[in-house]
């Protein structure tokens, strides 16, 4: 007769309800016999009977229906006269049993119910309670977990919660004042607001959304977005209010972040058309094909400085592989060809930019005149970054056809000077050694860092 979803409320043992019932009937039956001495005559079921409700109601309906027959033996047996007898009773004391039977067998059947009904209800009180409070924290986590935190305001009076406190650099159980938050907020932001609610209200609206700057206790600005809802009383204006606040400093950093970086791709953009226009500007040849191959060629070369500056988000490029890349089309992978010596320098976008297409004006020279036009040629080349501001890239050939100083300066070599001057305050230097050319590129070293391992 239990309800099995009553987890809570389940009766216990046989041996327990045997021995609750027992209890009941005895201290029913020492109770009567005590009554029975002040007032002959009591009703010998007149006790059994809350005994029997009580029993059932305190552990189930099998502890009533054992009191139910106990008490109906203790009075066969020890009340009725003759006592101590079977069957030895008249018709009156047959029915006396029959309807103490039959109204303490409807009292264990109603006692049960109602003890059920009653347990049903309070496990399902109490499962409506630890719902709330599973709710309550998984709502709190929620909110936590995306900086919100919930207000309200009655007449003049803020009604915080301890998230609200939290985001706002109070204590959890603190109870700001309007006035307290207020002077946390720039003079002209918390006017702002206050004109925006005006407006609001202004119009019969109820709903407002607005996003604010907030000066955090530890210094820092904090960008919150508030949602409220205004109750407007009978005279229109507002009596209270419920809302969110939510800490979007995130978001908002984020923003910048993308609209700097937007305005960095236009600023990089215009740059490069203007070196793509001064590049192909400064190309000339004496065929057409000729000069495609020329401005290809530079065009590539930037290319591949914009590579490099792009798998750093164009922190910076680095030297080495600036280098090995602007001369593997003109070695052919042999190692021997290029010796690469230096320490690891990371190069600014702007000076990448000139170092690779002065790496690719001086390979193309090397490979139609110079070193590597010849079989057993080969260049070093070396930078070093402690010779006082600047950084300086020595250029040697060795091994190719004998130099001559040429008479005047061609197009590459202007290219060279070029390509390092202007805003970088690059400079660049020709040693025309009749064993091979040697050639120094210098530039500020506020144009380069030591290369960070991570953006490698």
């Amino acid at each position: 007769m239990s309800s099995p979803n009553t987890l809570s409320f389940r009766s216990p043992g046989l041996r327990a309800q045997a021995c609750v019932a027992a209890a009941v009937v005895l201290a029913s039956a020492v109770l009567r016999v005590g009554l029975e001495r002040v007032a002959p005559g009591v009703a010998p079921f007149a006790l059994l009977y809350p005994a029997v409700l009580g029993a059932t109601l305190l552990v189930g309906w099998r502890s009533g229906v054992i009191a139910m027959a106990l008490g109906a033996g203790l009075v066969w047996y020890l009340v009725f006269a003759p006592r101590f007898s079977l069957f030895d009773r008249n018709a009156a004391d047959a029915i006396t049993l029959v309807l103490y039977l039959a109204t303490t067998g409807a009292m264990v059947v109603f006692a049960e119910a109602f003890r059920t009904q009653v347990a049903g209800r309070t496990a399902d009180a109490l499962q409506g309670q630890q719902a709330l409070r599973d709710t309550a924290s998984r709502l709190s986590l929620a909110m936590a977990a995306a900086h919100m935190a919930i207000w309200q305001v009655e007449g003049d009076a803020l009604i915080p919660n301890p998230e609200f406190n939290r985001l706002l650099g109070f204590a959890a159980d603190a109870a700001p004042t309007l006035a307290e938050i207020e002077d946390r907020f720039d003079p002209g932001e918390y006017r702002r607001v206050r004109s925006l609610i005006r407006q609001t209200l202004a119009r019969g609206e109820r709903f407002l959304e607005v996003e604010q700057r907030y000066r955090h206790p530890d210094g820092a600005v904090r960008w919150l977005l508030g949602r409220a809802e205004f109750r407007i009383g009978p005279d229109g204006r507002a009596v209270g209010s419920l809302g969110v606040v939510l800490d979007i400093t995130e978001r908002k950093s984020a923003e910048e972040r993308l609209r700097l970086l937007a305005a960095e791709v236009d600023h990089r953009a215009n740059n490069l058309l203007t070196v793509v226009q001064g590049l192909v500007t400064l190309s000339k040849a004496p065929t057409i094909e000729s000069l495609r191959a020329v401005i290809i060629g530079r065009i590539a070369a930037l290319s591949r400085a914009h590579q490099l500056l792009s798998r750093t988000r164009w922190v910076g490029a680095d030297l080495r592989k600036l280098v090995e890349e602007e001369l593997a089309p003109f070695t052919l992978g042999d190692p021997n060809r290029a010796l690469i010596s230096g320490p690891d320098l990371a190069l600014g976008p702007a000076v990448a930019q000139g170092i690779a297409m002065a790496l690719h004006e001086l390979a193309t020279n090397a490979a139609k005149y110079g070193a590597l036009s010849a079989p057993g040629g080969r260049i070093d080349i070396g930078w070093t970054d402690s010779d006082g501001d600047r950084v300086v890239i020595r250029w040697r050939e060795s091994g190719g056809p004998a130099v001559v100083r040429p008479t005047r300066r061609g197009l590459g070599a202007s290219m060279l000077q070029r390509a390092l001057s202007g805003p970088i305050g690059g400079g660049t230097t020709f040693d025309w050694r009749p064993e091979g050319l040697v050639c120094e590129l210098s530039f500020p070293r506020s144009a380069a860092a030591s290369l960070d391992p991570a953006q490698s």
